[in-house]
């Protein structure tokens, strides 16, 4: 779905940092969208941080976007409108010991037509003064791919990756860095609502 054009945004922010601990942070906004052809989308968010012990930080987060549309972009000849409505639950820490950091996070997502689960795994550590820094990280997705309309249909995608990267301070002002990445995915890639029409 494309959501170009014009757009209007409207976006109410609270932020509440409890006394306890200064790092704690609890964040609560919602954004709207609109643009010039008829479309809206309403994403309420709200983010929770807590330095749970000495070094470790627990997140969490969730999201949601209430899509409404009457652009001929999303909607099909059969239909005059859209609705669609999406959620995603976050979980993360970080755990930080002297020079190396450790991080993993897992996201779950669902809509009308799609289920995602994903996991992601990450270690840095800081060599020389913190002046380079090494990090590598994998990351897991499982889908779950159906058509709204079509109890028949279900496919599933696997996707995995693995990352690497090398940051080096060259001077106060500047950093050079060197990354890589690979992924890797089995299933189903393909739109569930694009048909390839049987010449006869």
């Amino acid at each position: 779905m494309q959501l170009g054009r014009v757009a209007i945004a409207l976006v109410a922010v609270v932020l509440v940092s409890p006394p306890a601990r200064a790092d704690d942070s609890f964040t609560a906004k919602t954004q709207v969208y609109t643009d010039s052809d008829h479309t809206t989308v309403v994403s309420p968010l709200a983010a929770l941080s807590r330095d749970a012990w000495k070094g470790g930080t627990l997140s969490a987060s969730y999201v949601a976007d209430v899509v409404s549309s009457a652009s001929v972009d999303v909607i099909s000849n059969a239909t005059s409108h859209m609705n669609d409505f999406r959620s995603e639950i976050t979980a993360g820490l970080i755990q930080k010991l002297r020079n190396t950091t450790l991080s993993g996070s897992y996201v779950y997502s669902v809509e009308n037509d799609y289920q995602s689960h994903n996991a992601e795994l990450g270690l840095s550590q800081d060599f020389f003064e913190k002046n380079s820094t090494l990090a590598i990280g994998a990351t897991f997705s499982a889908n779950d791919v159906y058509r709204t309309g079509d109890q028949a249909f279900h496919r599933k995608l696997t996707v995995g990756g693995v990352s690497a990267s090398w940051t080096q301070v060259l001077g106060r002002a500047t950093i050079a860095q060197l990354s890589y990445t690979f992924s890797y995915g089995n299933g189903y890639w393909a739109s569930p609502y694009r048909f390839v029409k049987d010449r006869k």
